[in-house]
């Protein structure tokens, strides 16, 4: 009813008597798609969360254009649509653009049809959850008048699109979602677009950092910075982690579960941009086993707390850490404790992932806490540091400086752990001991995450003199988000319900955990996360972190959980666990809420649920 249509028609009228009725032909001036995908009975793991159209024309002409031409012409602006609504199998989805007329080639192969694609060539993506793999997809349709050379998408042409999804086999249109982090399973292999990348979080743009058309920015060869053992393996010939002649990086995981970091480097061998590959067998990024979560609301007048008022939907939750090997409480310790992150970077940290208890002072960054990690090709790595020293190592320990503390730097040496303090041998609660107000980035960037300014908050509450709720946590995913695709770092008033009042709680009758006693053998808190006492729960470890000097501290006693929400002063909030009987999810500590602190992260969804 409502689409824009043009005609014309050329008549001589000789004098008005003479008047005859008038045909004018008119034609739409859009293009129609309609779209639905068929999921076969030996694709039923495959799970469909979101469609994507991407290369929408902004603009189109009143007029045709000739046929023989590509249209629009340029550098044209285009948009991509997320639809908004879970499609099921076999149901018509139908939408109109403008015509987006891109040209043909030579290609006789439907499985390479995306290999060949001209810039800009409309195409729609659907982003798929493998129960089987473990990974997340994006299976990609370039549309056109056929399926294997044809990017014309014309006004006035329906075109109908069905996807079949058959088996599970993936060929060249088959590319894992894009993010910082893929999540593999063992023995298997993803293939990613490394230069595409769609998060808008803090108005971060990804081609400032990563560019086909800047020598600087472009990708010349990928390799392995650090792996555990057996998680991928040998790569000296470049057949497990390597960039093929479509630009697109591959990845084969090994015989073990654990973590591995791959870096892009230009070709003055500087890198460009690094991603973690977590291997765990659980598929703990499966966006269709996120555990719905239940909070109170709040204001600027307080928390709405009542054992009934756990009304508001928060972003559902990921079943372990991001970097676990596990999410089985029944392991302790250990198989759950997941990578850290200095708050706003996107690259991970090994944790002590071989020390199970360690609830009072630092133990050493070595290879004997550590785990042995290996390179490239697969020599053991040199780990011999405290870890709050600065070596020629490749977990080296930096003090910050206005260089230093830049995202040029640490995107250029992902493994460099930025330290704040003046002295290496304290705990340094102290802000007199601290470079930068224990911030690892020079003159603080409270948008890292995605969240906004402190300043700009428009909900504040204080709690106490020492503890402040806001609601600049971040809405919108960032570039330098740590989270697989389809998941973020969640912000700051997400563990309201953790306690009885919302509030710091310094006994098991206030928190929203099974434990009614001493739990220190668990390593962490089961925790409700529906109800008050009952229901659904999720295991969160007291894993431990690495203070703002480099030096790891206290697994199975702590647990700082980063969220996105940038406090004042270059400080965060965190949610702390401390075992046992003590959980806060207003950290004061000064310590702690540094946002130079290395700690574990919990993903959850990147979208709001309903």
């Amino acid at each position: 009813e409502y689409l824009l249509m043009e005609g014309n028609v050329k008549e001589t009228i000789r004098k008005e008597t003479d008047l005859l009725p008038i045909d004018i032909h008119l034609t739409r001036m859009m293009a129609k798609i309609s779209f639905k995908y068929v999921t076969a009975e030996a694709a039923k793991n495959l799970i469909v969360t979101r469609v994507i159209i991407h290369n929408m024309p902004e603009k189109m002409r009143m007029e045709e254009t000739p046929k023989e031409e590509n249209y629009p012409t340029g550098d044209f602006a285009t948009r991509s649509v997320t639809i908004d609504k879970k499609l099921a199998s076999g149901e018509l989805y139908t939408f109109y653009m403008p015509a987006n007329r891109r040209g043909e080639t030579a290609n006789t192969d439907a499985s390479l049809k995306n290999n060949e694609a001209p810039d800009k060539a409309l195409y729609v993506q659907l982003f798929v959850t493998s129960r089987t793999n473990g990974s997340n997809f994006l299976y990609t349709i370039y549309l056109g008048a056929n399926d294997t050379n044809d990017y014309n998408v014309c006004r006035n042409h329906n075109y109908n699109i069905t996807l079949n999804l058959k088996s599970e086999n993936r060929d060249d249109r088959v590319l894992a979602a894009p993010a910082n982090c893929f999540v593999m399973n063992i023995g298997n292999e993803i293939m990613f677009d490394p230069y595409t990348r769609t998060e808008t979080g803090g108005g971060f743009k990804y081609s400032d950092f990563v560019n086909k058309s800047d020598p600087k920015k472009k990708i010349a060869k990928v390799k392995i910075l650090w792996q555990e053992a057996g998680v991928i393996g040998n790569n000296k010939d470049y057949d497990k982690v390597y960039i093929d002649d479509y630009s697109r990086i591959h990845v084969k995981s090994g015989t073990s579960v654990g973590n591995a970091l791959i870096a892009a480097y230009n070709s003055v061998d500087t890198i460009v941009w690094s991603w973690h590959i977590w291997i765990n067998n659980e598929s703990p990024a499966n966006l269709d086993e996120a555990v719905p979560y239940y909070t109170f609301e709040w204001d600027s007048s307080g928390i709405k707390a009542g054992d009934d008022k756990r009304t508001v939907k928060g972003r559902s939750l990921m079943k372990c850490n991001l970097g676990a090997k596990s999410a089985d409480p029944e392991s302790y310790g250990l198989s759950t404790y997941g990578t850290v992150y200095q708050w706003g970077r996107k690259d991970p940290f090994p944790l002590g992932w071989k020390v199970d208890y360690y609830p009072s002072g630092y133990y050493a960054y070595n290879s004997s806490n550590i785990g042995t990690l290996y390179d490239n090709e697969y020599n053991p790595i040199k780990m011999t540091t405290d870890g709050g020293v600065s070596t020629t190592e490749l977990f080296s320990t930096e003090k910050v400086t206005r260089e230093i503390g830049s995202i040029k730097y640490v995107t250029e040496h992902p493994t460099h752990f930025i330290s704040t303090v003046k002295a290496v041998d304290s705990y340094n609660t102290s802000p007199a001991n601290h470079i930068n107000d224990a911030d690892w980035y020079w003159g603080h960037n409270d948008l890292l995450w995605g969240g906004t300014s402190y300043d700009s908050a428009e909900k504040k509450y204080t709690v106490s003199s020492n503890i402040e709720l806001t609601d600049n946590g971040a809405k919108e995913k960032s570039i330098f988000d740590p989270c697989p695709a389809g998941w973020m770092v969640p912000p700051g008033d997400m563990w309201l319900g953790f306690t009885k009042n919302g509030l710091n709680a310094s006994s098991y009758s206030n928190i929203n955990s099974m434990h009614s006693g001493d739990n220190t053998s668990y390593r962490g808190f089961r925790m409700y996360v529906q109800e008050w006492g009952k229901g659904k729960w999720v295991y969160f470890p007291s894993q431990g972190l690495r203070t703002m000097g480099g030096k790891p501290w206290r697994n199975g006693m702590c647990g700082n959980y980063h969220t996105s929400t940038a406090s004042k002063g270059g400080r965060v909030n965190i949610l702390h666990l401390h075992t046992p009987g003590s959980l806060a999810p207003f950290e004061t500590d000064y310590g702690y809420t540094g946002r130079a602190v290395g700690g574990p992260v919990r993903c959850v969804r990147d979208v709001d649920e309903e």
